[in-house]
């Protein structure tokens, strides 16, 4: 029972068996809706208990609406049961904070469910977008622990990283807990094999084999990650210069409100400079408000114009640039808040 392979509903992937942990690096919300929801479908045709944590950027009605149009009776699926779609920061900080003993009890818990309700299995698949860069050591711990969990269980899981809240660093972390990459490379789905430490042991001839084997694999997820992230910033480029920025020319001769269309000038332009990238690095954990603030801030806007533009309090506006400052080590410097953004 435990080697019988499963559907996985994903092309590149074919059948699997159980205990199967795949990784997906995505950049958008249909990446992940690319991936998964033909998953989930394979799940419930085939008598698995299927739960879906969930992060942005596909929240909980998104993903519903996702499914609904390739499952017309997921509504069945979800009264009896079978499909619980949870929020990630319910389901891996329920008490404000990330706990691996929570998580792993939770699943736990919900492998017993499955044999109770005479599913076959879990199919399962888990979003980190919400993770903050002090947790990053913890989880990476827990998905040691829930790789080994899920290799001695009827278990198939697939962990969603966001390819813009990943280095180097992390990219290896993910690697090293995964039996199978899935990435996209020119719109196109690819698949990347890693071998298990389990594997290597029985298959390869030596340790130092092994190891290679692995570098070798670990080499090519982050050649394929970088050749995304670069033709990305080139797309975005080449379609802002030549598109967007002559059409909002036009709109500004022709008497259209300027003030909106000039805000989102500015936003374009961020597209193809470096501060995009460097205020949205993991290390400083801005929210999208705190970073559009940010680029307000850069841009000379007073607290006032924030309020009106944003449609929130000045308090609100307060709070955020108390935070920002806090975010970017300089809330205890004289340091004007401006200047730091625009020096960035």
């Amino acid at each position: 029972m435990k080697n019988k392979n499963r559907k996985s509903g994903i092309n590149i992937i074919g059948d699997i068996p159980w205990g199967t942990h795949i990784c997906q690096f995505y950049r958008t919300r249909e990446d992940l809706i690319d991936i998964l929801v033909p998953y989930y479908k394979a799940g419930l045709e085939n008598n698995e208990f299927c739960i879906w944590i969930v992060s942005e950027p596909l929240r909980i009605e998104e993903a519903k609406e996702a499914m609904r149009k390739e499952v017309v009776n997921l509504d069945d699926y979800l009264r009896k049961g079978q499909i619980e779609i949870i929020d990630a920061v319910e389901w891996y900080a329920g008490s404000g904070r990330f706990s691996m003993d929570m998580v792993l009890k939770n699943w736990a818990e919900k492998e017993q469910q499955a044999v109770e309700k005479g599913f076959d299995g879990i199919r399962a698949s888990e979003d980190t977008f919400w993770l903050e860069k002090n947790d990053w050591p913890d989880f990476i711990n827990y998905e040691k622990k829930v790789n080994k969990v899920i290799d001695e269980s009827m278990i198939i899981a697939i962990c969603t990283y966001s390819l813009d809240k990943c280095g180097h660093g992390e990219i290896i972390d993910v690697v090293s807990n995964h039996q199978i990459i899935i990435i996209k490379e020119d719109g196109e789905w690819k698949r990347i094999e890693i071998s298990s430490l389990k594997e290597s042991k029985e298959k390869l001839e030596n340790q130092k084999l092994a190891l290679e084997q692995k570098n070798l694999a670990l080499k090519e997820v982050i050649e394929h990650v970088d050749r995304t992230k670069n033709k990305l910033k080139e797309n975005i480029s080449i379609n802002v210069s030549e598109t967007i920025l002559p059409v909002l020319e036009r709109l500004k001769t022709k008497g259209v409100s300027s003030k909106h269309v000039d805000v989102l000038h500015r936003y374009l332009e961020e597209l193809t400079s470096s501060f995009g990238s460097k205020i949205t690095q993991k290390s400083f954990s801005l929210t999208p408000r705190e970073i559009e603030i940010c680029n307000m801030i850069r841009k000379n806007f007073n607290n006032k114009e924030i309020c009106d533009f944003l449609n929130i309090s000045l308090q609100t506006v307060e709070m955020h640039r108390k935070n920002i400052r806090k975010k970017l080590n300089i809330s205890n410097k004289n340091i004007n808040l401006t200047s730091y953004l625009q020096g960035m």
